[in-house]
């Protein structure tokens, strides 16, 4: 019992792809357990098998057919750099909204986190503190070359126009440009929404939190299937 999941996986028999089914099942099993003994959320077997057909789906597209398919658009950075992006979800019947970003180089996961905002309605003032908090994260890993991404035009405009003293996010704004000195490489850039897919759900996730949460290194299960996605779009640039 304590070998079978190896002996199976490094079996001569099984080939790459009926391999890569089983991690997959694997995978879904263990994040449900999770779930349930953690969350204390009940037994879901239709998500755990969409889970594992969206998974399976990802596996076997080939890739150039990936452009065709919603949530790609991610574009990894350069080579030293990180890329964080973040967005925000607000829900008016709520009276909430949620906050959530992710980190990646080029080839790497770093780190992704979701916070709630109670009693935040408004797009732009929810976008904003998503934002910073990126920043905040980027600092305290003391990142160097960072380049942030958000679905927010407005909020990317006024940062490039400098000319945000009478917005209402000018004491958040004057907080990004506080800390943005001390990267030596920063810049703040839009991107479609469907380039954003991952911290997008970072945020919807939030919604449903009452506590921020974050994972280092390695992803949630609820963004698995997104970075893949944003993985086999980026591999056929």
């Amino acid at each position: 019992p304590s070998t079978w999941c190896k002996d199976i996986l490094c079996d001569f028999r099984i080939n790459e792809g009926d391999r890569a089914k089983i991690i997959t099942v694997m995978w879904a099993i263990w994040t449900s357990r999770n779930n349930i003994t953690h969350d204390k959320e009940s037994l879901k077997p239709a998500q755990a098998l969409k889970r594992i057909r969206e998974t399976l789906m990802l596996l076997e597209l080939p890739l150039e057919h990936t452009r065709i398919m919603p949530g790609f658009g991610w574009r990894p950075p350069e080579l030293e750099y990180v890329k964080i992006n973040t967005d925000a979800s607000v829900s008016m019947t709520e009276n909430r909204s949620g906050v959530g970003g992710l980190a990646r180089t080029s080839s790497t996961f770093v780190a992704a986190w979701s916070k709630p905002h109670l009693n935040v309605t408004d797009p732009l003032t929810a976008e904003a503190p998503a934002l910073r908090d990126g920043v905040i994260f980027g600092k305290l890993q003391g990142l160097q070359r960072v380049v942030f991404e958000t679905d927010c035009l407005e909020l990317v405009q006024l940062w490039n126009s400098q000319h945000f003293t009478r917005s209402v996010i000018a004491p958040i704004l004057l907080d990004i440009e506080e800390l943005a000195s001390s990267f030596p490489s920063f810049d703040i850039q839009h991107v479609f929404r469907q380039a954003n897919t991952s911290a997008h759900l970072c945020a919807k996730h939030a919604s449903t939190l009452g506590v921020t949460d974050c994972w280092m290194n390695s992803p949630p299960g609820f963004l698995v299937t997104s970075l893949l996605a944003d993985r086999a779009g980026a591999g056929n640039v």
